[in-house]
């Protein structure tokens, strides 16, 4: 299972970084060599945060901080709403909600056929709402210390733009969709919506890692900040 829950003390502690303001493309770094693996082990499936693999993170810091970003090339296939904040659902039920988004964008976009499966509970399909279709765009994701950037890749124009603060929870698919990830992000555009895209194979757990990265080394760069001395003006 490739999964990343970031409802914790780490999410809550790190909204107090500061992000950076500015929407233009940051140095640009490759996105790490094909072929490496995050064994689904190596995941918390506890509601904590995700684990270290065993391997080692797939990039080195550098790859991820002082304006340097590691981009994907994807397919952006749309957003479905979530209709209510998923804070105080089990962990089972947000990776439910999270698949089944993927699964209804995967089957709109016709990346995949129909899928027969059980009918999931009135309490998880509740939450689902309108489903934006995207059609299939090119896009290059970039992810960083502060935020995950969705870009064009044909004309280079900023499609979407979330904070790390911003994003609650991401999953990848399983069977036939295990080339789909999505994370659940909230925005002015789109309020709180599941966004869906589709990756080369082998590359949706890569892409999950590197997420996972980023979070980790934000919440080391916040204890590093709050281990600062703190400096008073003495009282004349």
């Amino acid at each position: 299972l490739y999964l990343l829950d970031i409802y914790t003390c780490v999410w809550t502690l790190t909204r107090s970084l500061p992000v950076k303001k500015s929407c233009e493309m940051p140095k640009n770094k490759p996105s790490g060599g094909g072929g490496w693996g995050v064994s689904g082990t190596d995941w918390s499936d506890t509601g904590t945060f995700v684990r270290k693999p065993s391997s080692g993170w797939l990039h080195s810091e550098t790859d991820l901080n002082d304006g340097a970003y590691v981009k994907y090339r994807l397919t952006y296939l749309g957003c479905v709403m979530i209709t209510e904040s998923m804070r105080a659902l089990q962990y089972q039920a947000r990776t439910l909600i999270t698949r089944e988004a993927i699964i209804r964008l995967a089957e709109h976009s016709e990346k995949i056929q129909p899928l027969k499966r059980k009918k999931i509970p009135k309490q998880i399909s509740r939450l689902l709402g309108d489903v934006n279709i995207r059609w299939a765009t090119e896009i290059n994701l970039c992810i960083d210390v502060d935020q995950l950037l969705i870009y064009s890749a044909a004309s280079g124009r900023e499609i979407m733009n979330h904070s790390l603060t911003s994003i609650s929870f991401a999953s990848g698919g399983e069977g036939p969709t295990q080339d789909f990830v999505g994370y659940v992000a909230k925005d002015p555009l789109n309020d709180r919506s599941c966004h869906v895209f589709y990756c080369p194979p082998s590359t949706a757990q890569l892409v999950l890692a590197t997420i996972g990265q980023a979070f980790e080394l934000r919440y080391k760069m916040y204890l590093n900040s709050s281990q600062q001395p703190q400096h008073h003006p003495q009282s004349q």
